[in-house]
């Protein structure tokens, strides 16, 4: 998500374009005067230092592509998709691994036939703090040759064309062969699609590429992302979804052919542009309209209400996100002290800072309909303490009365 970017960059930003030149690591190894290896691994560094000089002057995240990158990628990828660089989507439109502001090690380049080279890179953290030098993602790039020309290439448009595809009206999904796809749910989705539209005055018309499978891992090969950190951060569920917003993609990993909540981001992105940056409340209409880690709202709403009745001490009037504890386990709400750590309202199976907002989202429901889930969405929150503020105009719960509101709400309901 989004709000892991936001972190990292801030973290990392100062460190990022302190040196004009990126830091890549070479094996020794390798032959380096090849003239061949020259030629490909030049146009991959030349493209990355392009990358990230077009970050900076976009403040860091790219929603379109720049048209100065679009001379190191083969004409084919940039007709076939809005952001030809499929690796950069997936990675800074799910909000981690951002690349781009990475210590790049380099793997290696092997030549898979006379025009094609496959080209393997390993990405790292700047700093040994924050990850303790693990890779957070390691990518294969196809390279094609033609004539004297070099250009780089997806592995999924390569890999597109051993999958399994079904279309309909909003959706068109792909899948591998052997994969137990259900139709019945996915024709159950795209009528889902229809009627979320219809409810929310959306003309958004374009159809989504859908990629479901077993899990994200199986998807993310596809990609030609041979590890990502993110797919092995919860050990307590089997389903992750996904979305690339610049190419209009949806991933299911484990979540089947019927899994709405990555759409609902999906069509609602077309507000972005009338919205501030606080992303839960959109969160929170995923989860109450959709679905939530493969279980609908009520399923997650009655965990929350177990969450909190057995966490007294947690104060939604203070924080809707989460609470700090320092070195000596004290849970507290001082953000000034910097030696407190952040821990966010979550556990494996539920981020309870998702239902808190989908409880709201019932509650605007309830008072005024979609036009006041709307009302409430579109606001220009661009963070917790206008969101307070929204809900207090929006809805009439007072900040300092959130907290009981709240659980009492659940309790009563649920």
């Amino acid at each position: 998500m989004r709000k892991i970017l936001i972190i990292i960059l801030l973290y990392l930003s100062c460190d990022c374009y302190s040196q004009s030149q990126r830091k890549v690591n070479i094996r020794a190894i390798y032959d380096t005067n090849s003239v061949e290896f020259h030629t490909v691994f030049n146009i991959w560094e030349n493209y990355l230092t392009e990358l990230n000089n077009c970050n900076k002057n976009q403040n860091f995240y790219m929603t379109d592509f720049d048209s100065i990158l679009k001379p190191f990628w083969q004409q084919s990828e940039i007709d076939s998709y809005r952001f030809p660089d499929l690796y950069y989507s997936f990675c800074s439109g799910n909000g981690s691994v951002f690349y781009p502001l990475y210590e790049e090690k380099f793997i290696g380049i092997q030549k898979r036939d006379s025009c094609t080279f496959d080209l393997q890179t390993m990405f790292v953290p700047k700093s040994t703090d924050l990850s303790n030098q693990i890779p957070s993602l390691i990518i294969t790039v196809p390279v094609k040759k033609n004539g004297n020309s070099y250009k780089l290439c997806n592995a999924f448009t390569n890999n597109r064309s051993t999958l399994k595809s079904y279309t309909l009206s909003n959706i068109k999904y792909y899948y591998a062969v052997g994969y137990s796809f259900n139709y019945e749910q996915a024709k159950k989705l795209d009528e889902r699609i229809k009627l979320f539209k219809q409810d929310f005055d959306i003309s958004y018309n374009g159809q989504i590429t859908y990629l479901t499978g077993d899990n994200l891992t199986q998807i993310t090969k596809w990609f030609g992302i041979d590890f990502y950190e993110y797919d092995f951060l919860s050990i307590g569920s089997s389903i992750e979804g996904r979305t690339i917003p610049n190419n209009n993609m949806v991933l299911s990993g484990g979540g089947g052919e019927n899994y709405f909540h990555e759409i609902i981001h999906m069509i609602l992105k077309q507000y972005k542009s009338n919205r501030g940056e606080y992303p839960y409340f959109e969160e929170g209409i995923a989860c109450y309209y959709g679905e939530h880690i493969g279980h609908l709202y009520s399923f997650h709403v009655r965990r929350l209400k177990e969450y909190l009745n057995q966490n007294k001490w947690i104060d939604l009037s203070r924080s809707l996100e989460g609470y700090y504890m320092n070195n000596e386990k004290t849970k507290n709400y001082n953000h000034e002290q910097k030696e407190n750590i952040f821990y966010r309202y979550r556990d494996d199976n539920t981020n309870y800072i998702y239902i808190v907002h989908a409880v709201l989202c019932e509650i605007a429901f309830r008072q005024g309909g979609v036009k006041k889930v709307k009302e409430i969405l579109l606001s220009k929150t661009d963070n917790e303490k206008e969101f307070y503020e929204i809900i207090q105009k929006g809805l009439g719960i007072q900040q300092k009365d959130m907290n009981t509101f709240i659980r009492n709400y659940i309790n009563q309901n649920f």
